[in-house]
């Protein structure tokens, strides 16, 4: 007998934690895109965060993980302010982080 692995969708989750309170949220999506990214940063800016001076965002390398998508969807003002808003930390690129 031979099995075969067919994939037949995939969705993207983004997880949100805040693990000195034990909060953890996650957001699902259909497709992994940079617009995707956009609005997980902006529904957690203006809805679950919408007080905070700064947040720290820990993300890996892919390619849509990155500002550019801000200032490509949202007006310079907006994108400026998601984007002081926000701390960026990738994990390495290369070697055993998980």
């Amino acid at each position: 007998m031979d099995l075969v692995y067919v994939r037949n969708r995939g969705v993207d989750i983004s997880m949100i934690s805040e693990p000195l309170v034990g909060r953890c949220e996650t957001v699902v999506t259909e497709t992994r895109t940079a617009m995707d990214f956009k609005n997980v940063l902006k529904y957690t800016s203006d809805i679950l965060y919408p007080r905070a001076e700064k947040i720290i965002l820990g993300t890996d390398n892919l390619n849509i993980h990155t500002i550019a998508p801000l200032y490509k969807t949202f007006d310079s003002e907006e994108a400026r302010r998601l984007e002081e808003w926000s701390e960026w930390h990738h994990t390495p690129k290369h070697g055993r982080w998980l």
